[in-house]
C-alpha cells in the first residue's frame, strides 16, 4: 500500500513538472516573439522619424511633377499636334494651288481620263456583281442557255474591268510624273538662284540634307497625291452611282433621308 501511494505521488509529480515545463516554454516563446516584434516596429519608427522632411519633399516633388506633366505635357502635345496639322494643311493647299496652276493640258487630260476610268470602274463593277448573281441563279435552276450567256458576259466584264484598272494605274502614274516634273523644276529654279544652295547648307541650318529632300520627298509626295486624287474620284463616282440606284428603287425623299 505505501509503495502504491508513493508510485502515484511520483507520477503526479512528473505530470506537474511536465505541465510546468510546457507552460514555461509557451510563455518564453511568447515573450521572445513579442520582443522581436516590438524591436522591429521601433526600428521602422526610427527610420521614419529620421527622414520625415525628405519624404515630404519627395511627395511634393512628385506632386509638382505630376501637375506639370498633366498641364504642360498634355497641352504641349495637343498644341504641337494641332500646329503640325495646320501647317501641313496650309502646305498642302499651297502646293495644290501651284500644281493646278501649272498642270497644263497634259495634266488636264490625265485628270479627265481618271474621272472617266473611275466612272467606268464603278459601272463595270456594279454590272459584274449583278451578272454573277444571275449566274448563280441560272446554275441553281439549271437553265443552260442563260447560264452560257451569263458566263460569256461575265468573262467579257472581267477583261474589261482589268483593262480599266490598268488604264487607271497608267493615268495615275502619268499624273504622278507630271506633278513631280512641276515641283522639281520649281524647286530647282529656286534652289540654284542667288546661291540659295550655299546659304541653306552653310548659313541657314533649318533644312537638313536639302539634296536628299529634293530627291526623295518630292517623288513620295507626288506619288501619294496622285493616288489620293484617284481614290477621291473613285469615291465620288461610286457615291453618284449609289445615289442614282437609290433614286431608281425609291423616291428622292427617301433617298435623301438615307444619305443623311
Amino acid at each position: 500500500m505505501p509503495s502504491l501511494q508513493l508510485l502515484q505521488l511520483t507520477e503526479r509529480g512528473r505530470g506537474l513538472l511536465a505541465s510546468r515545463r510546457r507552460t514555461l516554454a509557451v510563455v518564453s516563446g511568447a515573450l521572445v516573439a513579442g520582443g522581436a516584434l516590438a524591436y522591429a516596429r521601433s526600428g521602422r519608427g526610427q527610420r521614419r522619424r529620421g527622414r520625415p522632411e525628405a519624404a515630404n519633399d519627395g511627395d511634393d516633388a512628385l506632386a509638382r511633377n505630376g501637375e506639370r506633366l498633366g498641364h504642360n505635357g498634355t497641352d504641349g502635345r495637343l498644341s504641337g499636334t494641332t500646329k503640325r496639322r495646320k501647317s501641313a494643311l496650309k502646305s498642302l493647299h499651297f502646293l495644290a494651288a501651284i500644281l493646278l496652276k501649272k498642270i497644263g493640258p497634259n495634266g488636264t487630260r490625265y485628270l479627265l481620263g481618271l474621272m472617266l476610268t473611275a466612272v467606268l470602274r464603278t459601272a463595270v463593277g456594279h454590272r459584274l456583281a449583278k451578272v454573277q448573281g444571275f449566274l448563280f441563279k441560272a446554275a441553281f435552276l439549271r437553265r443552260v442557255p442563260t447560264f452560257t450567256r451569263l458566263i460569256i458576259e461575265n468573262l467579257i466584264l472581267c477583261f474589261l474591268q482589268s483593262a480599266v484598272y490598268q488604264t487607271s494605274k497608267y493615268l495615275t502614274g502619268s499624273l504622278n510624273l507630271r506633278f513631280k516634273k512641276i515641283l522639281t523644276d520649281l524647286v530647282h529654279a529656286d534652289y540654284f538662284q542667288n546661291m540659295v544652295y550655299y546659304k541653306i547648307s552653310h548659313v541657314d541650318h533649318r533644312i537638313s540634307n536639302p539634296e536628299q529632300r529634293i530627291a526623295s520627298d518630292i517623288p513620295k509626295f507626288c506619288s501619294e497625291l496622285s493616288e489620293l486624287v484617284q481614290d477621291d474620284l473613285a469615291a465620288v463616282a461610286e457615291g453618284l452611282i449609289y445615289t442614282w440606284r437609290l433614286c431608281s428603287y425609291a423616291s428622292p425623299k427617301y433617298m435623301l433621308w438615307i444619305l443623311v
